[in-house]
């Protein structure tokens, strides 16, 4: 069962790759911002889980191999927060840091 049905559909595709960034990272900021709050823990993994759907609807189609293994490495690193490992050093500041970023990317985009 999908969290997104309209994304999986396709929908996902026809966004520009920093907006599509940038909403996974929106997710993860949702769930950064929970755990700073010490909302209940299921919070923080709900967004974790919709950062990761959108992160795989990402890597469908990403635009070269070398942007294919840092998104694997990027839910590698999104994965480790939801079971609750740190990976290499990374955390959800860390990844909130990382995906803004793109957000700005795709603000100056509009």
């Amino acid at each position: 069962m999908s969290i997104h049905p309209h994304m999986a559909a396709g929908r996902w595709q026809e966004y520009p790759f920093a907006v599509q960034m940038a909403n996974v990272g929106g997710e993860v900021h949702r769930a950064r911002m929970a755990q700073e709050r010490c909302a209940p823990e299921e919070r923080v993994r709900h967004a974790l889980e919709r950062a990761l759907e959108l992160l795989d609807l990402t890597r469908l189609s990403p635009p070269s191999a070398a942007s294919r293994r840092e998104l694997g490495r990027l839910r590698e690193a999104i994965a480790s927060q939801y079971v609750g490992v740190t990976w290499c050093h990374t955390d959800l500041a860390w990844l909130d840091r990382y995906f803004h970023q793109f957000a700005l990317l795709a603000a100056a985009r509009r």
